[in-house]
């Protein structure tokens, strides 16, 4: 491989977002280097379906059957009314894979992530665990540096922070900014709101769910039901709130109101023949979290940027919160490709 182009990146946050960046600036022959606080692929036992838009990124990055193989397409798509009355069952998804080339791939976040990681060619360049948690950033004309919980110090000519809703990337951001001028990216401080919160998880399987099925329930609550390879189902319960909260107010749950949410429900239908106390009985892993909504105006200042949930966060019954974020890493690898395109490009010249 020829050498390095003169860019040095720093990842914040091992992410989906995070991973897929650093695939795509391998692909761009990009140095980097990712700093996460916690280990790689925690088991948070939450799940992601990755639709056409973010098959067509991993199938760039050569990623796309190694995701195929861990998991199982789609295969039922079932609309459902409160009391899991059908209303509509869409039993051929083929239409969706012949119009884009893709179907929609279910899988848990935690093995996505370990997929990005194991598939990492350099893994020297991946820094994670509480001691390498980013702490502070110096934000200088000439590039950046990240202060680590270790006393450790990474240099590079931009950061990108990959570090989630609770991004410290973007609180840094606004603090270099607000230094730099005095109200400065004020307007995203409220940027984000919750109305809704969200009991999800993943169970073992279920009688009545077979691999491939997927359930969407209206009503109040609503719920959100599909299974992976192995019959192992992912769940979503998702309510409106007493009230909305927007940023920095927070709802605040403990995994005490999780449980307490789940055998109000244990009755709920969600299929003539499942019940969600069905999948509660069954449960590995569960949280109950806000469901934060809302798009900073600001994605970026000087050599800093925010990419995923940290600049955008939607709803889960979107299914479209991880395939946004890996959409942010190509859109943004391919604006560092053009701009090292560009002759005399020099580090010191990079804002984001």
């Amino acid at each position: 491989m020829s050498s390095k182009r003169p860019l040095k990146v720093l990842i914040v946050g091992a992410s989906i977002s995070g991973l897929t960046l650093a695939h795509c600036l391998d692909r761009i022959n990009v140095d980097y280097e990712v700093f996460d606080g916690h280990p790689i692929a925690p088991p948070v036992g939450a799940s992601i379906c990755i639709f056409p838009n973010g098959c067509a990124v991993l199938d760039q990055l050569g990623l796309y059957e190694s995701l195929a193989a861990i998991s199982r397409k789609v295969e039922l798509v079932s609309l459902r009314l409160a009391g899991g009355r059908a209303v509509r069952a869409l039993e051929d998804t083929k239409a969706l894979e012949q119009r884009t080339g893709y179907s929609g791939i279910p899988l848990s976040r935690q093995a996505l992530i370990q997929l990005l990681y194991d598939h990492i060619p350099d893994k020297a360049k991946i820094h994670a665990g509480t001691e390498k948690k980013v702490v502070r950033v110096e934000h200088r004309e000439d590039g950046v540096q990240l202060h680590t919980a270790d006393g450790g110090i990474a240099y590079g000519d931009v950061v990108i922070g990959c570090d989630g809703i609770h991004s410290t990337i973007r609180s840094e951001m606004w603090r270099i900014a607000n230094a730099a001028q005095e109200g400065a990216l004020a307007e995203d401080r409220s940027a984000f709101a919750s109305e809704y919160s969200c009991l999800f998880g993943i169970s073992g399987p279920v009688r009545g769910l077979g691999p491939g099925d997927s359930h969407l329930v209206t009503g109040r609550p609503g719920y959100l039901v599909f299974t992976g390879a192995k019959g192992e189902v992912f769940f979503f319960l998702y309510q409106k709130m007493d009230r909305k909260y927007i940023w920095p107010d927070v709802a605040r749950f403990s995994r005490q109101d999780g449980e307490a949410l789940a055998l109000r429900h244990l009755n709920d239908s969600l299929t003539d023949k499942v019940t969600f106390g069905d999948i509660w009985k069954e449960r590995e892993t569960f949280t109950l979290l806000p469901m934060d909504e809302g798009v900073v105006k600001n994605w970026h200042w000087g050599r800093i940027a925010v990419l995923g949930d940290a600049a955008h966060k939607v709803a889960v019954n979107l299914g479209q919160g991880g395939n946004s974020a890996i959409e942010d890493a190509a859109a943004l690898a391919n604006a560092f490709d053009a701009a090292l395109k560009v002759p005399n490009t020099k580090p010191h010249d990079f804002r984001v």
